[in-house]
């Protein structure tokens, strides 16, 4: 399957990717996201983003929740990321406490 390159904002998955990271755990309206990152077929551009996050081992997630009729996703941190976000503080704070003489 041919997905979106999420890392560049030349395509509509990358854009639609930048979004939701610029508000990591906030729910996004589908509306909201389809007019700031100008994309059409929203449920496509997720389903790209999805399979790029799998593929590269990115530690994140699209959630989705519907309300009504309304639709919203949001981006957030699988357990996974979250234990590679804490593994990185915790050496980062060794690093920095180490005597490097």
């Amino acid at each position: 399957m041919h997905c979106g390159d999420i890392d560049s904002m030349g395509t509509a998955a990358g854009r639609v990717y930048a979004y939701l990271s610029e508000r990591p755990g906030r729910w996004v309206d589908s509306w909201e996201l389809t007019q700031a990152a100008r994309v059409t077929a929203l449920s496509t551009r997720i389903s790209e983003i999805r399979h790029a996050l799998r593929d590269k081992h990115r530690g994140e997630r699209v959630e989705r929740k519907q309300v009504g009729r309304r639709h919203y996703y949001r981006l957030v941190a699988t357990q996974l990321g979250q234990q590679m976000v804490l593994a990185f503080l915790r050496d980062f704070e060794l690093f920095c406490t180490d005597d490097h003489d």
